[in-house]
């Protein structure tokens, strides 16, 4: 590197206030250009072009200055490459004495480049990722021997492919709208399959553009890591989390039924307010996690009423005030029992307030409307229109008119006015099934407090 330096600086003349260039043919080697390009070239010609300004600045005070001074400014250099100057101009002083002094920084910048070159080196061809450049039309310019080894190909052999003769068909459109975005500046993370001398892989890549010193992109590189393992535990990770959760709808459904085993009348019960609750809830565009939290809390709404009395619950006329507050119990002791499950919602505390009524006169903890979860508001309408379409031990059902005629009654009072819209307008639709055996406009006699009991219990 020190001798082509120094060849092309006993080459190196500036005549004038013209700048011209004299060269030697290593001059041409060194930069780039063919031998007879720089002879006869300005020497601006050579520079970067952010320099040439300040060059000609300076050569404006040349003929003021005693004193030599140091000038930065970059060459144009071969692709990939370009040597960073610091050149003395000295004014009266012999033209060697500068030069060696340039030479010596120059070989320290040489010096500092190709070590720096010699890490990123190592770190790419070490990496057990496929780190490759790529032109923007996708075309391999370079890949690393961990790309190679992944591919059985070699470097000759692999500059003249397409990036997309290395992934499966069903994935050359995502691997091009990638690189179209790369073009924009964008870098973009996707999975795809590939396949490779190990057969069928899944991997993940990321596609990122490569800028040249004016900020205009000029190629890409793609670095893709091999996830198939992680997809195989991936896939299994989610058989096990679908087992769980059949698990635990089986053990729910379990509990459930033995709540509802000490009311005949009531088998379904929970199932029918889960379905209908989870029915408002999509109308109502909640998300899935939140959806799946109201189907769970629903089929177990009801679970404390396995503390109350068969008795009471099986009674056919009016309950007595004391009978009322033993019923009144059931979401204290649902909750108690729920909340030693560590669920991913807030069952517990969904059941708990499932019979909280918007102006206060609910229970257990007379909550008004800002202190009741979304959830539960919308598990107290299902269950109210739930229960008046039931047959009780006093009566037979009330039909579906009934329960509506009863929400709308009370919205804004008892039930939260979105939930009731987001019920009228499901149970309205033809499409909708309520799983109901008795969901019928059928008609009934209910007394004040017939209802009011069965809107509490």
């Amino acid at each position: 590197m020190s001798n082509y330096i120094k060849t092309f600086f006993e080459k190196l003349k500036i005549f004038g206030n013209r700048h011209t260039v004299l060269s030697h043919a290593v001059l041409g080697g060194l930069i780039g250009y063919l031998v007879i390009h720089p002879i006869g070239m300005m020497m601006t010609g050579l520079m970067h072009h952010h320099d040439q300004q300040n060059l000609f600045h300076i050569h404006g005070s040349l003929s003021q200055i005693k004193n030599s001074f140091p000038l930065a400014f970059s060459l144009k250099m071969l692709p990939w490459s370009i040597i960073f100057a610091l050149i003395g101009i000295m004014v009266g002083v012999f033209y060697g004495n500068w030069i060696n002094y340039v030479l010596k920084l120059l070989e320290k910048k040489a010096a500092r480049l190709n070590d720096s070159e010699c890490r990123y080196r190592t770190l790419v061809e070490s990496s057990s990722d496929s780190i490759c450049h790529l032109d923007l039309k996708g075309n391999f310019i370079y890949m690393n021997p961990a790309g190679l080894r992944q591919n059985d190909l070699t470097l000759v052999q692999v500059k003249k492919l397409n990036c997309r003769k290395l992934v499966e068909p069903v994935y050359k459109n995502v691997l091009l709208k990638a690189l179209v975005k790369a073009k924009d500046g964008t870098t973009v993370r996707f999975q795809h399959k590939g396949r490779t001398k190990r057969g069928m892989r899944w991997f993940e890549s990321t596609v990122s553009p490569i800028k040249d010193e004016d900020g205009k992109i000029e190629s890409v590189l793609r670095i893709s890591r091999d996830i198939t393992e992680h997809k195989a535990g991936e896939k299994e990770l989610k058989s096990s989390v679908s087992k769980l959760r059949t698990n635990l709808w089986d053990a729910l459904t379990a509990l459930a039924s033995l709540a509802e085993k000490k009311v005949p009348h009531a088998a379904g019960h929970q199932d029918r307010v889960s379905h209908l609750a989870c029915a408002i809830a999509t109308e109502m565009g909640l998300s899935k996690d939140q959806i799946e939290g109201i189907r769970v809390s629903g089929i177990v709404h009801d679970v404390g009423m396995m503390n109350v009395p068969t008795e009471i619950l099986t009674k056919p006329g009016n309950l007595t005030k004391v009978e009322f507050e033993l019923v009144k119990l059931h979401p204290t002791v649902g909750r108690d029992i729920l909340k030693t499950i560590d669920f991913p919602w807030p069952v517990a505390k969904i059941v708990y307030q499932h019979h909280e009524r918007l102006d206060g006169s609910g229970y257990p903890k007379r909550l008004i409307d800002k202190d009741i979860m979304l959830e539960a508001k919308i598990l107290a309408v299902a269950d109210t229109v739930e229960a008046i379409c039931s047959n009780r031990p006093h009566r037979a059902s009330l039909g579906i008119k009934e329960a509506i005629k009863e929400i709308e009654k009370k919205k804004g009072i008892y039930y939260d006015p979105r939930v009731v819209d987001a019920c009228i307008k499901i149970v309205s639709k033809k499409e909708f099934t309520f799983s109901h055996p008795h969901l019928k406009n059928t008609t009934g006699r209910a007394t004040k407090k017939n209802t009011e009991q069965e809107e509490a219990s």
